[in-house]
């Protein structure tokens, strides 16, 4: 069955690690490209890398820190190789759901 997210990229917060790296690896399963965003440099590579394995073939780690409320670091457009996103996150305060272009 084809997945309706395999041409879709999502953003996510926080995926380094617990509901995060859930949510990252469920999209990845379903063959989305994810663009995972987190302050651990190491484990945030070490997820991208299982996503990878899992089905998203693009697959890429942001180093971020959006704790601030400024969710621009993780989806300014100089940072993100893609030109639409949706940003899913926990710590994106009052920016989730956000349709960057």
């Amino acid at each position: 069955m084809a997945s309706q997210l395999a041409d879709k990229t999502i953003v996510i917060t926080g995926a380094s690690s617990g509901i995060g790296q859930a949510t990252a690896e469920a999209f990845a399963r379903a063959g989305a490209t994810v663009v995972l965003a987190a302050r651990g440099t190491r484990a945030l590579q070490a997820v991208a890398q299982k996503c990878r394995s899992l089905g998203s073939r693009n697959a890429v780690a942001v180093t971020t820190d959006v704790t601030d409320g400024d969710c621009e670091g993780a989806g300014g457009a100089g940072s993100i190789p893609y030109r639409r996103h949706r940003y899913l996150g926990q710590q994106c305060r009052g920016r989730c759901g956000r349709t960057l272009s």
